[in-house]
């Protein structure tokens, strides 16, 4: 992540966020690095019956461009879920500063809903 994040002048979104949110991409990152580029999460989900079996950070806004981004670490396996509303990812990565190249992402061959 060697781009400048810019979820400053975005509006965070209450948790649970309104479905449908796209699943664009997965990112390899470790808690304290994702809080350094986000800040404090927006909320922490510790009850492994609500997660995969462990903790869950969350964050989510609306962009400048109106469209509604939702990060969620999975702190188990440190690997971040990037979902957008609209399915875009380019808006998102920018906001976020990382780059597309970054090797640490994965975008997903085909986004899929979640409802």
């Amino acid at each position: 992540m060697k781009g400048k994040c810019r979820v400053d002048g975005s509006t965070k979104l209450p948790l649970p966020v309104d479905l449908p949110m796209w699943a664009l991409a997965s990112l390899s990152v470790t808690r304290p690095q994702l809080r350094a580029l986000l800040g404090a999460p927006h909320v922490v989900e510790t009850d492994p019956r609500r997660t995969c079996g462990g903790e869950e950070d969350g964050w989510a806004y609306v962009l400048l461009t109106d469209q509604r981004v939702l990060v969620v670490l999975d702190v188990t396996i440190d690997r971040a879920e990037l979902f957008g509303d609209p399915p875009d990812l380019g808006p998102i990565l920018l906001a976020l500063g990382i780059l597309a190249d970054d090797p640490r992402l994965v975008p997903h061959a085909e986004s899929w809903a979640m409802k």
